[in-house]
C-alpha cells in the first residue's frame, strides 16, 4: 500500500501510485479522460491535484 501526502504530490508519485504512466487513458474515469484528451496529461494532473 502506498501512502500519499496530498500536500506534497509530484507527478512521479502519482504515476507510481496509480500505475498509469503510459496507460493513463485506461485508468481514468470519463471526466478525467475527457480532460486528458483536451488539455493533456500534465495539465489534467495539475487539475486533479
Amino acid at each position: 500500500m502506498i501512502e500519499l501526502d496530498l500536500d506534497n504530490l509530484n507527478d512521479e508519485i502519482v504515476y507510481q501510485a496509480f500505475k498509469v504512466d503510459g496507460n493513463e487513458a485506461e485508468a481514468l474515469n470519463d471526466s478525467y479522460l475527457e480532460l486528458f484528451e483536451l488539455i493533456g496529461r500534465d495539465a489534467m494532473l495539475k487539475l486533479f491535484k
